[in-house]
């Protein structure tokens, strides 16, 4: 059995028990295609928090946070340029969309949480207005379009560096 294990962590790393400061360790099995996720300082708990089963192997993922702070939704991409967000209270799948035409290879959430941002393999870098990705209302006649397209990179995108002003280093 094929694993993919990505470790998400935020906050301070000497203050890991706080509310502001997490570390999230994800487990991805190809062969039964569900992610798992536990908080990764609970010493007493071994078990996995959540279960959520995803559609196909995700090459990328992140965790957006809720403006309060703590940990709202999951975002994934991949191999096919499928945009996946789940909220991670429920597991509810809450966004399918074809976002770009080969593999997406980074996500990055902007700090405010008003925009998510991805980078693929077709060399376009997209930024999303979430708030657009995850509404309910009148899904048959919405198609959401990207709030922004970089499109004049000649290679793969590998990676985004956002700083507090959401300005985009690619």
């Amino acid at each position: 059995m094929d694993e993919v294990v990505f470790y998400i962590a935020q906050g301070d790393p000497a203050d890991k028990h706080s509310q502001e400061s997490y570390g999230y360790v994800t487990s991805i099995h190809s062969s039964k295609q569900y992610a798992s996720y536990r908080q990764a300082d609970s010493h007493i708990n071994e078990s996995v928090d959540q279960r959520i089963p995803i559609p196909e192997a995700l090459t990328c993922i992140t965790l957006i946070n809720h403006p309060n702070g703590i940990p709202w939704l999951l975002a994934g991409g991949s191999k096919s340029g499928k945009l996946y967000i789940w909220e991670l209270s429920s597991g509810n799948l809450l966004c399918v969309r074809d976002a770009h035409y080969q593999g997406i290879t980074t996500i990055k959430g902007s700090s405010c949480g008003t925009f998510l941002i991805t980078g693929g393999e077709d060399a376009r870098c997209l930024v999303w207005n979430l708030a657009e990705l995850i509404s309910i209302y009148d899904k048959s006649d919405h198609q959401v379009k990207p709030y922004w397209q970089i499109t004049d990179n000649t290679l793969p995108l590998t990676d985004l560096c956002l700083n507090d002003t959401i300005i985009l280093m690619i």
